[in-house]
């Protein structure tokens, strides 16, 4: 077996191939279009047996907000084998090598979207806090604001639609890809997909993005969303208010800081009378995007708290090491450190005596970072020990329960 950099023109018909066997695509142009645009930016990789790409992984990166720090991020955005490869290993030890040349050019985490909780735990990714949905009938917004009429946006407007998503309200966990292919891409992959927003001097400001199975009257998936202020985000709801009189209902994704069911008439009575059918109102909670510390420093560093100053040794370890060759001298987040958290928060190689202790994985410490569970739970599911005296330090600093990424990969 052989790794490799993917070639677009000799590996293409493979690769697309790998990708029908999985059914993450059909054999229709626009899913060739919108293959051969994602497959031409970021870092691309094949495993190769009888020299026949049958293993193809790609990271794409980006960044990260945590606090007021913007973070280096490396996403995996795709991971797929053939039927021939499959349960041989041979995906672990190719996205295990591509991490570890990321980390080795400057990525400060990792991310994912999982297709199921513990298989990319192996790598050292642990799951980040849930993410809210929504599903709502368009008529039943009472809160929101009308712009006026929306411009059409349409895939040929991707290059502005990725400086849009760059640019809007940044909540803790946020993220944003460097490529505006990866936009491209998943316009073109929206079923019946169709944008709607507003401009300002003449650039664009504020949009959603839609997709649909039914056109006529939905459910209408809003995939994703773009803006800087309040006031934007209110005309858009106004925007998805506008559909009512077609449209049944409208999935998407609850904003940071945002609480959808204060914006919708009579909810409780809505579930109620839509219950088990086709256009049901409900919301639904669920957790699969995935996170990884690769750099300690810089995610030490970017943690700012303005309370008491206090240390702790930190003892790590970091099963990636596990999934490269035995040659490699990457060790990953893996040893012994002092850590000190305050308004300027350091780490520093080896430990220090009479100072309390944080022991486990990457996976755990991953987790605490980010805030998905407090300091006091999270070693009933992690491989995290922490001593007592450190609890209530390390919740106040850490604990963050709205941390997501709002951006699906």
């Amino acid at each position: 077996m052989k790794f490799r950099d993917y070639d677009q023109k000799k590996d293409f018909k493979h690769v697309f191939r790998i990708w029908q066997e999985c059914g993450w695509v059909e054999d229709e142009e626009k899913d060739k279009k919108a293959f051969t645009i994602f497959t031409s930016t970021g870092h691309r990789k094949i495993a190769e047996l009888n020299e026949v790409p049958e293993c193809f992984i790609t990271t794409s990166p980006g960044k990260m907000k945590y606090g007021n720090t913007s973070l280096k991020l490396t996403a995996v955005t795709a991971v797929t084998v053939s039927r021939l490869l499959r349960k041989q290993g041979a995906a672990s030890r190719l996205l295990a090598s591509m991490l570890e040349q990321d980390i080795s050019e400057g990525a400060d985490v990792a991310g994912l979207g999982m297709f199921e909780q513990g298989y990319y735990n192996r790598f050292g990714f642990s799951t980040m806090g849930y993410e809210h949905w929504y599903t709502f009938d368009p008529a039943k917004l009472i809160i929101y604001k009308n712009g006026g009429i929306p411009v059409r946006i349409t895939s040929d407007d991707w290059e502005e639609a990725h400086r849009c998503i760059s640019e809007r309200k940044m909540s803790q966990g946020f993220i944003t890809f460097d490529s505006p292919e990866l936009i491209h891409s998943e316009m073109l992959w929206s079923k019946n997909g169709f944008g709607l927003g507003y401009k300002k001097d003449g650039k664009l400001s504020h949009y959603a993005w839609f997709s649909t199975d039914n056109t006529e009257s939905g459910p209408y998936d809003v995939r994703w969303m773009a803006y800087s202020n309040w006031d934007q985000f209110l005309e858009l709801l106004g925007t998805i208010k506008s559909l009512e009189d077609q449209v049944r209902t409208v999935n998407m994704r609850e904003p940071a800081s945002i609480q959808l069911q204060d914006f919708i008439e009579k909810p409780f009575q809505l579930q109620t009378i839509t219950r088990k059918s086709k256009f049901e109102s409900r919301m639904r909670s669920i957790a699969y995007q995935q996170l990884r510390i690769c750099n300690l420093e810089n995610c030490i560093n970017a943690i700012v708290y303005e309370g008491e100053i206090f240390s702790f040794n930190l003892h790590l370890t970091d099963q990636l090491v596990d999934h490269l060759p035995e040659t490699s001298t990457f060790k990953g987040c893996a040893g012994d450190f002092t850590v000190s958290i305050g308004h300027v928060s350091e780490i520093q190689e080896g430990t220090t005596e009479g100072l309390p202790w944080v022991k486990g994985s990457i996976n755990g410490f991953t987790r605490l970072w980010i805030g998905t569970l407090p300091a006091s739970t999270i070693s009933l599911t992690e491989d995290l020990s922490i001593d007592e005296s450190l609890i209530n330090d390390l919740e106040k600093a850490f604990y963050n329960p709205s941390a997501r990424s709002d951006w699906d990969y």
